[in-house]
């Protein structure tokens, strides 16, 4: 199945939009694609695959797909089929499939007499596989011990003139992939005021051209090195990630560069940015996610309209937006963007000395004289509400909640709150979980999520669930149940010592996958701490006793204090009226 989707404004012409879609995959047997668009193309699809392989948790989900087709070699004959693939088999399959009698349109309109398609029959797979090797070949990975400690070992610190720091792991890995993150903080809370929206366009605006590179040929030369990679920013910072191959790594971070200090912000696709964003943003006003998430994003952080931390509404946003101009972006990047705050983490298969030269190279006499202050959160208490939204015509509603707490992850209780936090709604197995989804059928989703700030003195305990709209009474009622009782008769030491386990496990887990130890090594990084810290975390969730966990849970979470929003068509079922 081919799908093509488009989203659209409410001042958008569908009817344009549907004849543009159609006359583009028509116009594949009308103007038939080149063989440099074709090639474009089976690279990118290849590429996919073969990354695929070098994930082995992509690669089952791969195989178990072509093993309902019949059996798990089709996945490597359709790769080496997709090799052979020619404009004019493009051209072929699309006289073949691209019928207006094999499409449906918004909804399916039966003709009076359908050109209906024949499919070929499909190959016996015993003359398929007869003598047949594939030409994928993918490298295997060595052992790779996850405690944090022999992580903490492997770690090779440094940092560059102008003070960005650089942390690299190498390992060998399946495939020889690796993995990398750069991130460059700017600004304070005073020269970030008002910036939300001119700092999130800066940062879309990044990937669509440099000095020497069009949009195009930037993706073009993500193809060739065989990288995943995305590079953006917001109005405090600006990010790229790369996971590609070893011989690539060095390459790619030429080309992340690229986009990074010499982007060139093109007319046309700063007007395509700002009416993708202002559609988004409008598209908030009826969504009941974004309505519940907002709303309480506002009153758990009351902050004034110049703060940079402020949730503005949907209107504050669309004006925000719409003011913005092409000078402004220019201007945003010109004053605040630098490397001068800035790190890079590289996990996977790569040689240190080539990377290490590389980024002095490409980011060491970056700067930027802009002063800078992380922001952090504030401690507010919150008058609790408990408040209903109306989300006309639509099928699900959500239900969220939250609680300031005053405490960040230095505090003696947040070990215990954390593991709370997972017995209670942070797992599938915890007891909002097992109640709302498991048993009483209400919601595919309820979790739970505490968080505390490294610094300042900002913590956050929320809870969200999505159901129907008739049954979020029931919803809710079972989560002030269930906490009323988490509060008054506390856990269990079998659920204490099964979470503890849970909670182990999936930390090693994260910290086994290149992708999640990049973000775990960026993140202690930013704070200037090591591994050690996890395995300081590590030993105190394991120390804690039933009774400790209990007590915290009791001192740090107040369920009348609780603010509840709710959004969706209650109206219509006749619920909370």
């Amino acid at each position: 199945m081919v799908l093509v989707t488009a989203t659209l404004s409410k001042d958008m012409s569908l009817d344009e939009a549907r004849k543009t879609i159609i006359d583009t995959v028509s116009g594949v047997v009308a103007e038939p694609p080149t063989r440099e668009e074709v090639e474009r193309e089976k690279a990118r699809i290849l590429q996919a695959m073969e990354q695929n392989m070098s994930n082995s948790q992509r690669a089952a989900l791969s195989l178990s797909e072509v093993i309902a087709d019949g059996d798990w070699r089709l996945l490597f004959t359709n790769y080496d089929q997709i090799k052979k693939v020619t404009p004019d088999d493009v051209v072929r399959v699309a006289k073949l499939y691209f019928k207006a009698s094999n499409r449906t349109v918004g909804e399916f309109i039966p003709t009076p007499d359908p050109d209906r398609t024949e499919v070929p029959a499909a190959p016996l797979l015993d003359s398929l596989f007869s003598g047949f090797q594939t030409s994928m070949n993918v490298s295997q990975g060595d052992p790779f011990d996850p405690t944090p400690a022999a992580i903490e070992k492997r770690i090779t610190r440094s940092k560059l003139p102008n003070g960005m720091k650089i942390a690299l792991l190498p390992k060998t890995t399946r495939g020889g992939t690796v993995a990398a993150s750069f991130d460059f903080r700017f600004g304070d809370l005073s020269s970030l005021s008002g910036k939300e929206a001119v700092g999130g366009m800066t940062g879309a605006l990044l990937m669509r051209g440099t000095k020497t590179r069009t949009r195009q040929q930037i993706q073009d030369e993500m193809v060739k090195l065989n990288t995943r990679m995305n590079v953006g920013g917001g109005f405090s910072g600006a990010t790229a990630s790369i996971q590609t191959t070893s011989e690539n790594l060095v390459p790619s971070m030429r080309l992340a560069a690229d986009m990074l200090r010499n982007s060139v912000f093109p007319d046309s696709e700063f007007d395509t940015v700002k009416k993708q964003r202002v559609t988004g943003i409008e598209s908030g006003r009826s969504d009941p996610g974004q309505i519940a998430t907002r709303a309480l994003a506002r009153t758990l952080g009351p902050y004034p309209r110049t703060d940079p931390r402020y949730t503005g509404t949907v209107d504050e946003n669309l004006e925000d937006a719409n003011k913005v101009t092409l000078d402004d972006v220019k201007k945003f990047y010109a004053q605040f963007y630098g490397a001068s705050h800035g790190q890079m983490v590289v996990v996977g298969q790569f040689d240190i000395a080539s990377v290490q030269k590389a980024a002095a190279e490409l980011f060491g006499d970056w700067t930027n004289n802009a002063p800078y202050k992380r922001i952090t959160g504030e401690y507010r208490k919150i008058a609790p509400t408990n408040v209903k939204i109306e989300a006309p015509d639509k099928a699900d509603a959500t239900w969220a909640a939250g609680l300031n707490i005053e405490m960040n992850d230095a505090d003696p209780d947040y070990p215990a709150m954390v593991l709370a936090n997972f017995m209670f709604g942070g797992s599938i197995t915890s007891r909002m979980e097992d109640r709302i989804r498991n048993r009483e059928g209400l919601s595919y989703g309820a979790q739970t999520g505490f968080s505390a700030n490294s610094e300042g003195n900002l913590a956050r305990f929320q809870a969200r669930a999505t159901a129907n709209p008739a049954n979020m009474p029931k919803l809710e009622a079972i989560f002030k149940e269930e906490l009323a009782k988490a509060i008054a008769e506390g856990f269990t030491d079998k659920e204490v010592a099964e979470a503890k386990k849970s909670f182990h496990d999936q930390r090693v887990v994260g910290r086994s996958q290149d992708a999640q130890l990049v973000s775990l090594i960026a993140t202690r990084e930013d704070f200037g701490r090591t591994l050690d810290w996890d395995t300081q975390m590590d030993a105190k969730v394991e120390a804690l006793t039933t009774a400790q966990i209990n007590a915290t849970f009791r001192k740090r979470v107040d369920p009348v204090a609780i603010t509840i929003i709710k959004s969706g068509d209650f109206k219509k079922v006749g619920a909370y009226q």
